[in-house]
């Protein structure tokens, strides 16, 4: 299922909808690979078969979402995230939890 918002230039919202769809993406990025296209880096970032991959360039109004966001108050839950390391003879068994190294431009691809 998808949630389609359609925005004026001036980011208003013009129309919404919920449908069912399929996603044919010429990439295949994750949130590490996102940060990378976001800071200019989109050709290490991808594992696609296409020889081109869409710019960054509509994704940049999700600053001026996000700025909006903070305005009306939005809570910035940017919690670290954990590994738990499990022994490997014994998958019930915890062997360590730490906080998990993650670059800082990746927080931007959450927003």
């Amino acid at each position: 299922m998808v949630a389609r918002i359609d925005f004026d230039k001036n980011l208003g919202i013009k129309e919404t909808d919920f449908c069912a769809a399929v996603i044919h993406s010429q990439a295949r990025l994750d949130y590490p690979g996102v940060a990378a296209a976001l800071a200019g880096k989109l050709a290490a970032s991808t594992r696609s078969t296409s020889p081109s991959c869409p710019p960054c360039a509509p994704w940049m109004p999700r600053r001026r979402l996000r700025a909006r966001r903070q305005e009306r108050g939005a809570l910035d839950l940017d919690l670290p995230q954990v590994v738990v390391e499990l022994d490997r003879d014994d998958p019930l068994l915890v062997r360590d939890i730490r906080r998990a190294r993650r670059d800082p431009g990746e927080r931007h691809a959450y927003a």
